[in-house]
């Protein structure tokens, strides 16, 4: 063996070596474990957003659709396809750092992909927002097309970065008008559904749709919610034990996982919080198999202090009545 070549030959995959995770990086491929799972549910429909599944053979037939929109979207605003490409070719290396692979796509493919993919989207948007549409957007009018289409503009796997979209808007239609909606009041709109919150537009910084979904979620704010402390529960009764020890559960509680992942071990379990759980599925043995089922593959660090003192409140509790039976 030549161990100057050798040397050399590693030296050399040292310098080419780089770490495909930046500060940029925003958008994520869902981790094999938790796929896994069900790989259908983080997987699009319909459209493909982004360079993820861009060659997904199941969504080739909206490509074609996106190009008639692409040149839609040419005719709606004021510029020309010559400087669209200059300025997504300018954007490229930061959408690119906004991904943790290494994608496999000259920049050539990527400026294509961005900038179709985002006139699209914005094409959308702005129909959606002003509610114009005409008979060519029949397809896009079919009710189960477009509800597929918004959940898929929500898979983290299935984004471009907001600031891409947010900057070809403005260059397309905020130059020189003054009466125009910004590009988050459009995403605002289209979303707001989900919105359950009321959130404002106002002053809301967002890296992409994914992202504003999370947001829309967090109704508390940050400085409002109890502080977390390094530290997991491992262990608390579940629910038939529980109710057997004498404590009544009061509120909905379906959103805490972790907390639900230690309550519900068997059907007794389903049974004993029947007054609290709101379930449509057709047996206890389906609602059991899917709360044991939401923890898998979720690594949880921290927990809410208040929830950490409601379990150990709770173990007390138990054991205290285990030993007075």
């Amino acid at each position: 063996m030549n161990y100057k070549d050798v040397v050399n030959d590693i030296k050399g995959m040292l310098e080419r070596a780089k770490s495909p995770i930046t500060g940029d990086c925003c958008i994520y491929r869902v981790p094999f474990g938790i796929r896994l799972l069900n790989q259908d549910a983080y997987t699009p429909k319909v459209v493909s957003i982004g360079p993820f599944h861009h060659h997904n053979p199941r969504l080739q037939n909206m490509e074609r659709h996106k190009l008639i929109y692409f040149n839609k979207f040419l005719e709606l605003g004021d510029i020309n396809l010559e400087s669209l490409v200059i300025h997504v070719e300018e954007a490229e290396p930061n959408v690119r750092r906004s991904y943790p692979d290494n994608l496999d796509l000259t920049e050539e493919e990527l400026v294509k992909i961005i900038l179709v993919d985002s006139c699209i989207i914005i094409e959308l948007f702005w129909r959606f927002y002003y509610n114009e549409w005409s008979e060519g957007d029949a397809f896009l009018l079919k009710h189960w097309l477009t509800a597929k289409i918004r959940l898929d503009l929500l898979l983290i796997e299935n984004q471009l970065p907001f600031f891409v979209l947010e900057s070809l808007y403005n260059r397309a239609f905020i130059s020189g008008s003054v009466n125009i909606p910004s590009f988050l009041v459009l995403t605002f709109d289209y979303f707001a559904y989900y919105n359950s919150c009321n959130l404002a537009s106002y002053n809301i910084i967002i890296r992409h749709f994914t992202d504003l979904i999370r947001m829309f979620h967090l109704q508390q704010p940050i400085e409002r919610r109890p502080p977390s402390r390094e530290e997991s529960v491992v262990h608390l009764h579940s629910a038939s034990g529980l109710v057997e020890a004498g404590v009544r559960f009061k509120s909905y509680i379906a959103d805490y996982v972790a907390i639900l992942d230690f309550h519900i071990n068997t059907n007794r379990d389903v049974d004993a919080l029947n007054d609290v759980l709101v379930n449509r599925l057709v047996d206890t043995d389906s609602v059991t198999n899917v709360y044991n089922g939401l923890w898998k593959n979720i690594t949880h660090l921290n927990f809410s202090s208040h929830y950490i003192h409601l379990c150990l409140y709770l173990n007390a509790f138990c054991s205290l009545c285990v030993l007075c039976a």
